[in-house]
């Protein structure tokens, strides 16, 4: 079993702890490759349609996201993690999300995403983990990936 983790920050706090909590039950069952990804210092989607018409490899950051993307497409489990900033996803992961936009249905989808299970895990010390989780599973349907589990929790504190 393949599993890709897509954390939305470097910062190992409640979120990456839960995460990893759930990586180590995952692998405890079966034998699993985990490859993780934090994806931070991305360029910001320029809105340019390159990847819409000529292929994701002519956008201009195809670089910074080809090993993410190609690794998302062999996953058997793909496992999304952001913290609750500002009620919503962190701005880097959402970064990564537009840059995936060719891949919605809409547009281009992937075959190989249809077979996939995502997970999508968010904590908050007070509020907004549920709207985080609900808007990562929309983008995972968007891609394709029709069974998502939302993981949301409120910890009540600001620290592990």
């Amino acid at each position: 079993m393949k599993i890709v983790v897509l954390h939305g920050q470097h910062r190992q706090g409640s979120t990456w702890h839960i995460t990893r909590q759930l990586m180590e039950a995952l692998s405890s069952h079966e034998k699993a490759e985990i490859l993780e990804f934090f994806i931070n210092g991305n360029h910001a989607c320029v809105g340019c349609f390159t990847c819409f018409k000529n292929g994701e490899d002519t956008c201009p950051h195809y670089s910074e996201n080809r090993d993410v993307m190609s690794a998302l497409e062999t996953a058997d489990i793909i496992v999304v993690q952001s913290p609750n900033y500002c009620m919503g996803m962190t701005g880097q992961l959402k970064v990564f999300m537009d840059h995936m936009a060719y891949r919605w249905m809409s547009h281009r989808p992937h075959p190989d995403m249809l077979s996939k299970t995502g997970v999508v895990i968010s904590t908050t010390a007070g509020t907004g983990a549920g709207r985080v989780t609900k808007a990562l599973k929309q983008q995972l349907f968007y891609w394709g990936v029709a069974t998502v589990y939302q993981i949301p929790i409120t910890v009540n504190a600001m620290g592990w």
